[in-house]
Parts: C-alpha cells; sequence; structure tokens
C-alpha cells in the first residue's frame, strides 16, 4: 500500500553546474525539476503520491542544494514536515511555527530556530 504524501509548499534552488545530476535524481523519486532562463533549477514539485526513501536521496543531493531551501510535505494522517537543507546537508524537521510578530513571512524565523537547534 505505502503512506500516501502530498507537496504543500517548497522553496528550492540548484546551481546549473550540478542541475544535470540533481534533476535526474529527483525525476528517479518522482520531483519534478523547474528551472529558469540560466539552467539553475529553481524549483520543485511532486509528481507521485507514495513516500519512498526521499530522505536518502535528499542526503545525497544536499551538499548541491542552496542552503535555505526546503520542501514541505503533509501525510495522508495530516502530519507535516519538512526536508530543509542547510550547509550541505539535509534534516527532516516537524514545522511548529512560532507565531509571527510583525506579520513578516515565517521563513527567516524558522531558519535562525533550526540554527539554534543545529549548534547545540
Amino acid at each position: 500500500m505505502g503512506y500516501c504524501i502530498q507537496q504543500l509548499v517548497s522553496q528550492f534552488f540548484v546551481d546549473a553546474l550540478a542541475a544535470g545530476p540533481v534533476a535526474d535524481l529527483l525525476m528517479n523519486y518522482h520531483y519534478r525539476p523547474s528551472f529558469d532562463n540560466a539552467g539553475n533549477i529553481d524549483g520543485v514539485d511532486f509528481c507521485a503520491e507514495k513516500l519512498h526513501d526521499e530522505y536518502g536521496m535528499f542526503q545525497e543531493i544536499a551538499p548541491f542544494v542552496r542552503g535555505g531551501s526546503f520542501i514541505e510535505m503533509m501525510g495522508e494522517d495530516s502530519q507535516v514536515w519538512r526536508w530543509v537543507f542547510r550547509g550541505g546537508e539535509c534534516y527532516e524537521i516537524d514545522p511548529l511555527w512560532p507565531e509571527p510578530s510583525n506579520g513578516d513571512s515565517l521563513g527567516k524565523e524558522v531558519l535562525e530556530l533550526l540554527d539554534l537547534c543545529l549548534a547545540a
């Protein structure tokens, strides 16, 4: 059967120099990369239903993914998580978002929180 998942949102970037091999791996796991005019991967969309070994694949491509990139997913049981790329590594985190204090995007606050966790 498998565990059904869907992509909620992402921010994803890979430089054109590594885009070819990274795109091949992404497509093997049913992620469709999008490219900008310079050949960089500037986005990714999940095109299947079931969870595979994405985390292992993301660990493999993490050295080529721009820090701050992320892919947020939701499982069939409504569990939400993010694969976050920082410092050449991929981390799977549960997004427990703080309330914004000034209406700004939560992305910066989440990355600062992740930095604090990784420093500990």
